[in-house]
């Protein structure tokens, strides 16, 4: 396969914003337009529609959309292009691939064709997230995974441009991450990317890991030599949707300011819970406009000030910027607790074994931030804003259910030990809490800090 020439368009601007990119249910066309008017308000420039669960996204990406859902799209490119934000639809042909080349290429025209007809003019197509080989016939025919891949969509790309030579086009890899890919300057298909795919596609690239707690400038560079261009981060750093039971509010962080000059742009992959994803979107808005210096936790802060009139209850009340601090240290990121959560684990695991006057001063402090904790659930069903209260509400009540037990194992302990009898909570019955097939499933396997796993010493869930 020959290299195809660069395009001589211009590569700028960078593409700085949001993707609609999880897998669970996709946004509503109502908080799609408010995210349009926050964006082009925020100095952000780029929205990539992608949800995994459009099943025309996906699972039928070849099915064109009907009337109604055509609507909707058409609607969605025009509020994006009035604030001033590239519209991008990606496109995930690789999902469902099995296909002749002669019906894979007239089924990847029809779908252009029809988003073009709507207005779009930027264009993803997706090859993450399926099986790192093709079949048979795709093999034979086109040499490599790899080179199917670049063969549609270089098919796309020239239909694209002889009609709109103002299109752009991007391109997500099979292997995405360090970790799928092992190292980058040996990996076939990524070199295979660099040699054959067109100079003026965009690659996608989500770091070291999917979910990277870090991005640096070395590794940037390091694959930026293999695929002969600067990436664009999709940055999955606050997704959820691999955890449901876990929901990030804290600061955008683990990229230095340099690292924007390393790569095409950035697009941060969200909380699925739309409400849940003021502060997150505030902080990487602030990241995205910093000049010459950027304070992750200051810059987080200020987000958070801005996100207090949402937190009003039905009498009119606020928490206090330092309260709602709190609340995000304890649904902070994937990686890590923030600084007032950390304090409190570690004071509740020192409690739990401290007699005595250190007893004593750990429990009042144990107390008063727990009591903070326990408030939160009271204040989240609260709130004026009922569909606020709905988003956060299951997050907020788990971390209240675990500081229950805490506080009331710790009366027991109290308790003079010969004549208590062994602790139980009228409110944790077994079965009824952290009971489940998940749950059990989870407990065979011990988790170590580096990753690794192990089997538990005594798995619960299996019978002797």
């Amino acid at each position: 396969m020959q290299r195809t020439n660069p395009s001589s368009r211009d590569r700028s601007p960078k593409f700085w914003g949001v993707v609609e990119g999880f897998y669970g249910r996709p946004w509503t066309c109502e908080q799609r337009s408010e995210l349009c008017d926050w964006m082009g308000n925020s100095g952000l420039n780029s929205y990539l529609y992608s949800p995994k669960d459009d099943t025309k996204h996906r699972l039928y990406w070849y099915a064109p959309y009907t009337r109604a859902e055509a609507r909707d799209l058409a609607r969605l490119i025009e509020q994006c292009q009035r604030h001033g934000l590239r519209f991008i639809y990606g496109l995930a042909p690789g999902f469902r691939a099995d296909f002749t080349q002669q019906v894979m290429e007239r089924h990847l025209r029809r779908k252009i064709d029809q988003l073009v007809s709507l207005g779009c003019r930027s264009f993803a197509l997706l090859f993450d997230d399926i099986p790192p080989e093709g079949s048979v016939e795709n093999l034979k025919r086109y040499g490599s995974w790899a080179g199917a891949h670049i063969t549609w969509t270089h098919s796309v790309r020239e239909r694209l441009l002889a009609t709109h030579p103002e299109v752009q086009l991007l391109f997500c890899p099979t292997p995405y991450c360090g970790a799928m890919s092992g190292a980058v300057r040996k990996n076939e298909y990524l070199l295979e990317v660099g040699e054959c795919l067109s100079a003026d596609v965009e690659v996608f690239w989500t770091g070291r890991d999917i979910v990277s707690e870090r991005i640096t400038v070395p590794e940037i560079r390091e694959l930026a030599n293999v695929i002969r261009r600067r990436p664009v981060l999709w940055d999955n750093l606050y997704a959820n949707d691999y955890d449901l039971r876990r929901l990030y509010l804290g600061p955008y962080a683990g990229r230095d300011l340099a690292l924007r000059s390393e790569v095409r742009g950035i697009l941060i992959n969200p909380n699925c819970e739309y409400r849940a994803n003021f502060a997150p979107f505030r902080a990487f808005a602030g990241y995205v406009n910093a000049r010459r210096s950027w304070d992750s936790r200051a810059d987080h802060r200020r987000a958070l000030e801005e996100w207090l009139p949402s937190f009003e209850d039905r009498a009119g009340a606020s928490p206090t910027v330092d309260e709602l601090e709190f609340l995000t240290d304890c649904l902070h990121l994937p990686y890590s607790c923030g600084a007032g959560a950390k304090g409190f684990v570690e004071d509740a695991a020192s409690l739990l074994l401290a007699t005595g006057t250190k007893r004593a001063t750990l429990r009042r402090r144990f107390d008063r931030v727990g009591d903070l904790l326990v408030r939160w659930q009271s204040r989240i069903t609260e709130l004026e804003d009922r569909d606020f209260s709905y988003t956060l509400y299951r997050f907020v009540w788990e971390l209240k259910e675990e500081v229950d037990l805490l506080q009331r194992f710790l009366k027991w302990q109290e308790q003079p030990g010969r004549s208590r009898s062994p602790f139980r909570s009228l409110f944790h019955q077994p079965g009824t809490y952290r009971g489940g097939l998940a749950a059990q499933l989870q407990r065979l396997l011990k988790a170590d800090p580096d990753g690794s796993f192990k089997v538990a010493k005594r798995p619960s869930g299996l019978r002797s």
